[in-house]
């Protein structure tokens, strides 16, 4: 996980719906990684989350479940499976970031339009 400290930051774009703004957020944790095929298959496992509702992937046609992608991102869990999976199966009784937490996070202590630069 990687801290984001509290403060302000600018969020949205002029090539957006979202017009530039000024959000403050207090500090929190975020993955730094998305939830694998293994760490999400190990809560369905325990009976604690539901598959996903495609086992397949656009390229694959066995994704979840197969070893070969155990360290690709899961894929096909929509929001109520991904929410239950952060605050349940986690241990930390986490969430999933809103929409202001992932764009503070992403654009980085520079205010970058995209994670990777600009």
């Amino acid at each position: 996980m990687v801290y984001v400290p509290a403060g302000e930051f600018t969020m949205g774009s002029d090539d957006s719906d979202a017009p530039i703004h000024t959000v403050y957020l207090d500090a929190f944790w975020i993955d730094q990684t998305e939830v694998t095929n293994k760490q999400y298959k190990a809560c369905v496992d325990a009976g604690t989350c539901e598959p996903p509702s495609n086992t397949s992937s656009d390229t694959h046609p066995s994704y979840y479940g197969n070893p070969e992608f155990d360290n690709y991102p899961v894929i096909y869990v929509n929001w109520d499976k991904a929410n239950r999976y952060c605050k349940v199966w986690t241990g930390t009784g986490g969430s999933l970031p809103t929409e202001a937490q992932w764009e503070k996070a992403a654009r980085g202590t520079d205010a970058r339009t995209y994670p990777w630069g600009e």
